[in-house]
């Protein structure tokens, strides 16, 4: 269905946990999620926190 000429999707949202050194990974987290990797049609935003 569309509302005012864009296209209604319904939103997955959700969480995970890991858990260990996650470092190696952290520059690509960072990186998508500034760069919204994997966005179609507003899909692929993501905020990921690090505890220390």
């Amino acid at each position: 269905m569309t509302r005012g000429g864009k296209l209604e999707l319904p939103a997955i949202t959700g969480w995970a946990r890991y858990e260990g050194d996650l470092s190696p990974f952290t520059p690509l987290l960072t990186a998508g999620e500034l760069l919204h990797v994997g966005k179609i049609i507003g899909f692929g935003q993501y905020q990921a926190s690090f505890d220390q």
